[in-house]
């Protein structure tokens, strides 16, 4: 490995100290297969699929993260609070406090789990486009004693700031064509938040640029390395990317983490020990244009000595599988479940896929 390997490595290591993942779970399993069947054969749908882009980049909070510039020398991106995390969407990022939770209801907000049923109030949380309810709730927001600080991400909006009752604000600027809302009562905090709004076109220090031409066709196969034993691998990036035609313009990273120790292992096992070979597809369910899916996602496997770059492809109606530029691998319901932690969740697969994970 060379000297700026040893310090991406460095870095990913401190925030995986920092920021440790919560452990995979099948909430959301049933609509993102019913949101991959419901797009069959039409471009429209695709299209739909493109809304559902999302990227999250989980920093080390108060490190120097490292990234590279045209000359190819380290730059270094800027630290946030402590207590901070960015969160990357279409080619801009954001910092949010790391207490911030995932997922928005928004303006179906009414349309949650029974009283009894909801967890906790959060302190704030983060939000992409998706597709959302037919829900006529009696007001945009929440009552005042179920209202959470909320940040979201949209294609399209208004620059402005609307004030709502109680003292809560919303405020959305606009970056590169992204609209980013912020809903709060404390005006310190949205300021705060909203004034680290940034590009991300620099590669970040999870190891996960934020384009990478695996997003740009079914050809590509990265380059073949030596082969590893799952004891070898230390880390693994997991990057999770969108086919670049069938998202907006703007980078197609969706989102972005990084992992060690024993979840490092498990995935790495996964990954280097499923059979050869290729699948489970079905041909049938879809247009040839769109055969091989609208996303992806990408490991970077670290040892000691050495990387390796693995190819998974699980969205399409064929070519679903592994590729590490020298094997190609059927895909499990072992490294279905390794996949299934957020922020990188696969978000969009097949009913043959899904079956995996039973």
């Amino acid at each position: 490995m060379t000297e700026q390997d040893d310090r991406i490595a460095e870095a990913l290591t401190g925030a995986l100290r920092r920021h440790a993942e919560g452990a995979p779970s099948s909430d959301g399993l049933a609509e993102r297969v019913l949101a991959r069947t419901s797009t069959r054969r039409t471009r429209r749908g695709f299209g739909a699929v493109a809304a559902v882009v999302l990227a999250v980049v989980v920093l080390s909070l108060g490190a120097v993260l490292l990234a590279q510039d045209r000359g190819g020398d380290p730059v270094a991106e800027p630290v946030l609070p402590q207590g901070w995390r960015w969160e990357s969407y279409r080619g801009v990022a954001i910092g949010v406090p790391t207490s911030w939770g995932y997922g928005v209801p928004g303006p179906s907000w009414c349309s949650r789990t029974p009283e009894a049923e909801r967890p906790p109030l959060r302190s704030g949380a983060v939000g992409r486009p998706a597709g959302m309810r037919a829900v006529g709730c009696p007001s945009q927001y929440p009552p005042l004693a179920e209202r959470e600080q909320w940040l979201t991400f949209e294609d399209s909006g208004e620059v402005g700031i609307r004030e709502f009752d109680g003292g809560w604000v919303e405020e959305t600027r606009e970056l590169d064509g992204v609209f980013v809302t912020l809903f709060s009562a404390n005006d310190a905090l949205r300021a705060q938040v909203l004034g680290t709004l940034r590009p991300t076109s620099e590669e970040l220090a999870l190891g996960c640029g934020p384009m990478h031409p695996a997003a740009e066709g079914r050809g590509y196969r990265p380059e073949p390395g030596g082969p590893l034993a799952p004891g070898e691998v230390r880390s693994v990036s997991v990057c999770r990317y969108a086919r670049s035609d069938a998202v907006p313009s703007g980078p197609p990273l969706l989102a972005a983490r990084v992992v060690s120790g024993d979840e490092a292992l498990r995935l790495a096992s996964a990954v280097l020990t499923a059979p050869e070979g290729a699948g489970p597809d079905d041909p049938e369910s879809c247009a040839p244009e769109y055969d091989y899916g609208p996303e992806l996602i990408l490991l970077h496997l670290r040892a000691d000595d050495r990387s390796q770059e693995v190819l998974v492809r699980y969205a399409g109606c064929e070519g679903n599988g592994t590729d590490d530029g020298t094997t190609r691998r059927a895909l499990t319901g072992d490294l279905m479940w390794a996949l299934d932690a957020p922020p990188t969740s696969p978000g969009q697969f097949q009913v043959v896929v899904a079956q995996l994970m039973r």
